[in-house]
């Protein structure tokens, strides 16, 4: 190609797509975590509660499906695990919208055995469009996912499309006891930490009904995300001063997401 060539091309193409200021914030947050930069970067390699994760895990296990994706896998933690010990499975796909975090992940990925490795893969994807067929996989799974992202609905209706007939769709995420106030849902300094995104469990049912999801089961997680909390500022000094001055200078924000907030694990199963 010609230097005329070249900067007619550079000229023509179409410039990045713009990000909603939220979704751009929860992107740099994630970005930077992957890069250990922040208080939350301390000592962890995921978000969610342990139990939560257990729990995926078991139902993973028990379930004897072959194909698993994980929705927002950051550093792959859970995935990789399932990827060392599930030897039913056949294919293990984690996708996340931080370039950084999949970066971390397949790092990670290069200290499976040659046999799980072929199996795995970490790719940068939209759950609001995700680049694989109908009926792809069998176990579809996500951990503190669904409130990030600008479009539920949208994604849910995704995860139906991929999950072939009486496949499994099980994630975790924080629930609302009452209206989420404008202030919290709106501040940029906390959409990245999925609480500020709750929605009421009955809302949570009514969109995984309307996507053709049956067989709904709830397990309340909350203690389990009090218990992350407070293993968080016990490791990290930065991550308690952060928490304190929170609690400090947002009061009436603090007191909402302690006492009006839950953690849940929702597990359905796609109608035949």
């Amino acid at each position: 190609m010609s230097n005329q060539e070249t900067v007619a091309a550079a000229c023509c193409s179409e410039p990045p797509t713009e990000l909603e200021p939220a979704v751009q914030a929860i992107k740099d947050f994630y970005n930077s975590v992957a890069e250990g930069e922040g208080s939350y970067a301390a000592g962890t390699d995921k978000f969610s509660p342990s139990g939560p994760t257990e729990r995926i895990k078991e139902l993973v296990l028990g379930s004897q499906k072959q194909r698993i994706l994980d929705i927002g896998c950051g550093m792959g933690t859970t995935l990789l695990s399932l990827a060392n010990s599930y030897t039913f499975g056949q294919q293990f796909i984690g996708i996340d919208f931080s370039e950084k975090m999949i970066d971390r992940a397949r790092e990670r990925s290069r200290e499976l055995s040659s046999a799980y490795r072929g199996k795995t893969g970490f790719f940068v994807a939209d759950v609001q469009a995700l680049p694989y067929m109908d009926g792809q996989f069998d176990f579809i799974y996500s951990e503190c996912v669904l409130n990030l992202v600008p479009d539920r609905v949208k994604a849910i209706g995704e995860i139906s499309r991929l999950l072939e007939p009486k496949g499994i769709f099980v994630y975790t995420d924080f629930v609302s006891y009452a209206p989420v106030p404008d202030t919290i849902r709106g501040d940029l300094s906390l959409v990245s930490g999925c609480r500020a995104g709750s929605i009421p469990l009955s809302e949570n049912i009514a969109q995984l009904e309307n996507a053709g999801f049956t067989d709904i089961e709830i397990v309340n997680f909350t203690e389990d995300k009090n218990k992350r909390y407070a293993e968080l500022m016990a490791s990290s000094e930065e991550y308690k001063a952060d928490y304190l001055s929170f609690q400090d200078t947002h009061p009436e924000a603090f007191a909402f997401l302690e006492e009006k907030v839950g953690y849940y694990l929702i597990k359905a199963m796609k109608s035949e």
